[in-house]
């Protein structure tokens, strides 16, 4: 998401962002005859078909914010193995030598990952994730959300998510992501 500020009609500030979503690159489940049930999918990587998709949305997206004359500050993914590989392979730190912030500083789009905006969680592999410090162990540019807890608290093998339980957490993180900076 992007913010910008202009001033409206009563002389307040109007905060404007621009959000763009990316559902993750092809990955091991993704294909037809999966067995969404079996323990070997368990928060599958990406296949290579995914990797290189990821590889050439980033620049798509950077591409058509700089023909807004803004640019990417911050990427959200989810904790699953898939929309980290994703959001890291898209946004390659290391792309952007000659983009600078307004003192001087080499600036690095933040990547952050937040539990609420996972998949929905129960009863199929794909969509348990793994142990946070394992995470945050292999991810070190990815800033992880301070409440994600050390197990998949949420996922079930016996359950799956209720739609009213997703709409809840869709509705609390546009809420949360329009009170960010």
């Amino acid at each position: 998401a992007n913010a910008a500020a202009a001033s409206n009609t009563a002389g307040k500030e109007e905060r404007v962002q621009r959000i763009v979503f990316v559902r993750h690159g092809v990955a091991q489940h993704n294909f037809r005859g999966a067995d969404l049930s079996s323990p070997t999918l368990f928060d599958p990587a990406l296949v290579t078909q995914g990797k290189i998709g990821a590889l050439e949305v980033g620049p798509k997206i950077k591409l058509w914010f700089s023909t807004k004359s803004q640019k990417v500050e911050l990427v959200i993914a989810s904790p699953l193995t898939r929309c980290l590989q994703t959001a890291a392979l898209a946004f390659f730190p290391g792309d952007d030598y000659n983009e600078r912030s307004e003192t001087g500083q080499n600036q690095r789009i933040r990547i952050v990952s937040v539990e609420n905006i996972r998949e929905a969680y129960g009863a199929h592999y794909p969509d348990k994730r793994r142990r946070k410090s394992l995470l945050v162990q292999h991810w070190p540019m990815v800033e992880f959300d301070k409440h994600l807890t050390e197990q998949d608290e949420l996922w079930a093998e016996s359950s799956r998510e209720s739609y009213e339980s997703i709409e809840r957490r869709a509705a609390s993180f546009l809420q949360k992501l329009c009170q960010l900076p």
